[in-house]
């Protein structure tokens, strides 16, 4: 049994967090006297207050959570569970643990028990109240699991184990994906109609790949970003504002065309006066691009146009060689002039060895492809940037940076839903999403 036996009224309630709250002053007095350093004095205060803290929050979970709900209540047996009395619970919050007790009843049909309070309390969570499990998913969303278990215990004095803090952080990732999910749908399917938070002169999109290690073999994620310039830089060119990032893990390019496109609808493609599709070439971007973005301006990577023409010059002319560099240089002239024309007639004019010939072929057949997407004398005159660097670096930012660690081996499922708490901290709508929870939890 607790160490009560009925329920507590908020006058008794209040009367206990005040007598707590004066032995707490004398104790913080007390430590004033004893210790001799600031940071003595900092820390034995902190670690005083976060336990008086905890013991005033017990109690006021206990009352508005935990009490008796009559003498007995239904149970799913048919029968009738009967008031046992009350019982006491550790309980992990931010301000540390804490002791909550709840009404307890007993089916004497079935066995079957009940604790007032069970979902409000974070029976589910382990014991561990809202508070906490956002902070082990925040830091899950930076770091392995391991650490984020080591740092919630210095940083909030929480102990648990990995495997529950993988548990529980994947399970809000989980979260995540059936609500953007379920958005995505609402959009599509017209239910559902997305507030811009801006009206941009221009917006890009960009959208890159990269390879995640699953539990079967390496699988590709996919990432998007969104922004919109906050200026031009010296030369006149377009200095990007902020960015936010879409992400999916082993699936088909059209699940992030999708949730690119709703990010995109987000951030005022509605009113933006002009789009850009940056990419580097793969068929399927500009595929994603068509379906969704189809009056976009497309602009195929600069730094991956100018590979091709370096993986041509060093099969024709030598790895390094002089000739090379400068055959390069003047293709890359060209195509700075807006003459495109030019570089693959020049292709065509070559005469590689056997070796060699496939290659040439293939880059002859890639920028037949994406002339349309050369246009750079156009896109510099207007300020537009002209290389995906920024969605290159999302995908080691966003993705490598926590799905490809040494060791990390993920599920599918574990892999995305880690990806959508990093996500969305770096859209900057963390406190937002947990903000929602607290007032429905």
């Amino acid at each position: 049994m607790g160490h009560r036996d009925g329920q507590l009224t908020l006058a008794q309630v209040s009367a206990r967090i005040v007598a707590r709250a004066k032995a707490l002053v004398k104790q913080v007095v007390a430590i004033a006297e004893e210790v001799e350093t600031a940071g003595e004095l900092e820390a034995r205060v902190a670690a005083a207050w976060r336990q008086g803290g905890a013991e005033a929050l017990g109690e006021l979970l206990s009352m508005r959570f935990g009490e008796q709900e009559g003498s007995g209540r239904e149970c799913a047996c048919g029968g009738r569970q009967k008031f046992m009395g009350y019982r006491p619970r550790g309980m992990w919050t931010v301000l540390g643990r804490a002791r909550v007790e709840r009404a307890y009843y007993w089916c004497p049909t079935c066995g079957a028990t009940h604790y007032v309070g069970s979902e409000e309390l974070g029976d589910a969570a382990g014991g561990k109240s809202l508070g906490v499990q956002e902070s082990r998913s925040l830091l899950s969303a930076q770091m392995p699991f391991a650490e984020a278990r080591d740092k919630l215990e210095r940083l909030l004095g929480v102990h648990t184990c990995t495997s529950e803090v993988e548990k529980h952080a994947e399970g809000w990732g989980e979260r995540l994906e059936a609500e953007w999910e379920g958005e995505v749908e609402a959009v599509f399917e017209e239910h559902l109609t997305v507030l811009p938070e801006a009206a941009p002169e221009r917006l890009y999109v960009a959208v890159d790949a990269c390879k995640t290690p699953l539990t079967d073999q390496w699988r590709e994620t996919k990432i998007g970003a969104v922004y919109e310039p906050r200026g031009r830089d010296a030369d006149g060119v377009d200095v990007a504002g902020r960015i936010t990032y879409v992400g999916t893990v082993y699936r088909p390019y059209e699940a992030v065309g999708r949730r690119l496109y709703v990010e995109a609808l987000r951030r005022g493609l509605g009113l933006a006066k002009e789009v850009v599709v940056l990419g580097d070439g793969a068929p399927w971007i500009w595929e994603l691009a068509a379906t969704h973005f189809p009056q976009a301006t497309q602009i195929v990577d600069w730094f991956h146009v100018s590979e091709h023409l370096w993986k041509v010059a060093h099969a024709v002319h030598g790895s390094a060689s002089a000739e090379a560099a400068a055959w390069v240089d003047q293709q890359q002239t060209h195509l700075r002039a807006g003459e495109v024309e030019a570089v693959m007639q020049t292709l065509r004019n070559l005469e590689p060895s056997p070796e060699a010939a496939d290659l040439v072929r293939k880059d002859i057949e890639y920028f037949e492809t994406n002339r349309d997407r050369m246009k750079y004398h156009e896109y510099r005159r207007k300020g537009m940037h002209v290389g995906s660097g920024i969605v290159e670096s999302a995908c080691k930012h966003v993705a490598n940076e926590r799905l490809k660690r040494s060791g990390c081996r993920w599920t599918q499922p574990g892999a995305q839903a880690t990806l959508n708490l990093r996500i969305l901290d770096l859209n900057g709508r963390w406190d937002a999403y947990w903000n929602r929870q607290r007032r429905v939890a």
